[in-house]
């Protein structure tokens, strides 16, 4: 039933490749399987992946990686633009798929017991629409069969714009945003923070920084890309 409706839509509606514009087959997501081979995937995921790397230091955390590098105008620039400001988040959800099967090779998804998604504020929430982090969340949960909790993370200030800034700058316009909500459920738990993508790292380490006072927790993270 699920496959004649898609079909349906198909007809009236094609779904198009986000990259190259091709008319979509039924078993395509985002992306035509020409384009799916030429997104730029960073290396080494298991133990020395270039977003570990960066924050290695910055915060504690047991694995780290991103999937994808993101440099203006590359295909994951365009791609995790459109789900972030173009009201495309399903985007994020189809990489995330691909993500999340391409990881299980490094040993992905570990222990992991929970994955908790980096929060937008509600007046950002509003404007927008969506957080375009809990597609690529939900793909996850779907491929390693984790649950996902979108409410125990809070972003309780309002933050604008951290372009231009450097490092310390973003993380004090950051500091103190963030709150746990039932920190009680996370101790002794193995969480995945996740989130689009990896710049400065301000927005991971200040989620750390919270995370981390909660006895017992072990903490990883994960971003579909990592801008250079």
């Amino acid at each position: 039933m699920y496959a004649r409706w898609t079909d349906l839509m198909d007809f009236f509606l094609p779904r198009k490749c986000q990259v190259c514009g091709r008319t979509l087959l039924r078993e395509e997501k985002s992306l035509c399987v020409g384009c799916i081979p030429q997104l730029p995937r960073l290396p080494y995921w298991g133990t020395e992946n270039p977003a570990d790397e960066r924050l290695f230091g910055r915060f504690r955390f047991e694995h780290g990686a991103a999937f994808c590098f993101y440099r203006h105008g590359n295909m994951a620039a365009r791609l995790l633009l459109a789900a972030k400001y173009n009201g495309r988040p399903w985007v994020n959800r189809d990489i995330g798929r691909l993500a999340a099967h391409e990881l299980k090779a490094s040993g992905w998804p570990y222990d992991i017991d929970l994955i908790v998604p980096v929060p937008i504020h509600w007046r950002r929430l509003l404007t927008r629409g969506y957080n375009q982090v809990h597609p690529f969340g939900e793909a996850l949960s779907e491929v390693w069969n984790l649950p996902m909790d979108t409410r125990l993370l809070k972003k309780s200030k309002y933050t604008g714009s951290q372009v231009r800034l450097t490092f310390e700058e973003r993380l004090r316009h950051v500091d103190n945003t963030f709150a746990v909500s039932r920190p009680e459920e996370l101790k002794g738990r193995h969480v995945l923070l996740i989130d689009d993508v990896l710049t400065s790292g301000a927005t991971l380490s200040a989620c750390a920084r919270i995370l981390n006072t909660i006895p017992g927790l072990r903490l990883s993270f994960l971003t579909l890309a990592m801008a250079n």
